[in-house]
């Protein structure tokens, strides 16, 4: 059990950012990567996953999206319970609550990185409310140059295809189309993977700023464990040879 403090949006007082609750999850044909798994992210909590190869870190982060479902138990987000929600349902409250960096980006190559960011906030009008608060006068674009900004993209690139951008800077838009309208919960996998560790650590402060500000929680994948320290939560989980014994 992982616990700590933090807050959360009114509508969602006292509950965990994503709790597991006896979560049990085997691809077919294989041994359970979880079994009987107990988590509980607070509200505005980071957490720093590492493990081998084939641990189940990346399936761990599937789950608490609700993008893969336990054979048994149950991932909660926000307070919400995802096992009886359809498909749809759980892709709604993803987009609602959720941001997720992928280990390779998965921009849109030809869309620039305004675009880019935008794009969380065409797909959820709560994302979209919560980037936009009532009686303001910003706009969405305003609001993803700021996070460009703040995540070191210069406005000179804000409208190039984003495939234009150096690893570096991809890595960057895609995480601020990730913070986008304040998701209550942030997912990283293996965000820093392809940079040296210098600055690897750099987008690792810039991140941890930027979740602060917004109040979100983070799950953060990685094998460097040299990033381990800027956490003050961490979590190693067993290699498939360790659960076999």
């Amino acid at each position: 059990m992982v616990a700590g403090k933090g807050q959360v949006s009114s509508e969602e007082a006292g509950a965990p950012a994503v709790r597991f609750e006896g979560v049990t999850f085997a691809w077919p044909g294989g041994a359970p990567v979880l079994s009987g798994f107990d988590l509980s992210l607070p509200a505005g909590e980071k957490l720093f996953i590492s493990g081998p190869s084939g641990c189940g870190k990346s399936t761990l982060l599937s789950l608490a999206a609700g993008i893969l479902t336990p054979q048994e138990g149950d991932v909660l987000i926000g307070g919400k319970a995802l096992g009886g929600l359809s498909g749809p349902a759980r892709d709604r409250l993803r987009g609602d609550r959720v941001g997720y960096i992928f280990q390779q980006f998965n921009l849109v190559p030809y869309l620039s990185p305004l675009e880019n960011v935008i794009l969380p906030c065409r797909f959820s009008p709560a994302r979209r409310a919560r980037a936009l608060p009532a009686g303001g006068s910003k706009t969405l674009e305003e609001e993803a140059g700021r996070l460009l900004s703040r995540l070191s993209i210069q406005e000179g690139l804000w409208k190039k295809p984003s495939a234009r951008l150096s690893v570096g800077q991809q890595q960057r838009v895609a995480a601020a189309r990730a913070l986008i309208g304040r998701p209550g919960l942030l997912i990283a996998d293996e965000p820093t993977s392809a940079l040296d560790s210098g600055l690897g650590l750099d987008f690792l402060r810039l991140l941890l700023r930027e979740c602060d500000e917004a109040g979100a929680s983070l799950l953060f994948v990685s094998h460097d464990k040299s990033l381990a320290p800027e956490f003050g939560m961490r979590l190693s989980l067993p290699g498939p040879e360790e659960r076999a014994a």
